[in-house]
């Protein structure tokens, strides 16, 4: 199976001016999280949402250590918060992505993350990540959306990285419906040390 990054830009390029914030990461892997949960697969997240079992990241981390987790789709909010590209423990970090990346490929299970910028991601878990995606919120009309409080009504264009035909257009307003825009995700993150067994 795969792991997908939903990001605000790959290399601090900004897609015509368009703002890191506020392009729709959240709700582009809610809407593919949604299409999973169509197909009757089970999704954990470390957000709410209506149809998946939310969950703390040290929470999922055990999950996958107890190799209950199998033909499942992970959402992953704010990544960089996890897998940052600086401090965290080498030790602890190894332990992690090896955690995702063993079961992504043995026990079918998709990873879906969001991060503003690509580049914030730990470099270990990058060279994992299968498909790079860019959402971008458009008006109606086609129109790129440059503003992150804009009310009008919007669509989400998502694009694979460096590719200039969408991967498909989601509904805003319909898709929105799906889950809390406005949470903030506030996760006490600690992994434990995989020497001592200690939080780090």
């Amino acid at each position: 199976m795969s792991i997908y990054a939903f990001v605000g830009t790959y290399d601090d390029s900004l897609h015509e001016g368009m703002p890191i914030r506020g392009n729709g990461k959240t709700m582009a892997m809610t809407y593919f999280g949604y299409q999973a949960h169509k197909k009757g697969k089970e999704v954990f997240s470390n957000y709410h949402t209506t149809f998946s079992q939310p969950y703390t990241m040290n929470h999922l981390i055990q999950l996958f250590k107890d190799q209950n987790l199998s033909n499942v789709v992970i959402l992953i909010d704010e990544a960089q918060v996890y897998l940052s590209n600086q401090g965290v423990k080498k030790g602890v970090l190894k332990e992690l992505i090896g955690l995702f990346v063993a079961q992504t490929r043995k026990r079918k299970v998709d990873i879906y993350l969001t991060t503003q910028r690509f580049l914030n991601l730990n470099n270990q878990l990058r060279i994992h990540i299968d498909s790079i995606l860019l959402p971008v919120k458009a008006h109606a009309d086609g129109q790129i959306c440059k503003k992150d409080s804009c009310e009008k009504h919007h669509y989400i264009h998502i694009f694979p990285i460096n590719e200039d035909d969408a991967l498909c257009v989601i509904d805003a307003e319909k898709v929105g419906k799906l889950y809390n825009s406005d949470e903030i995700v506030l996760d006490t993150f600690n992994l434990p040390d995989p020497k001592t067994g200690r939080q780090s």
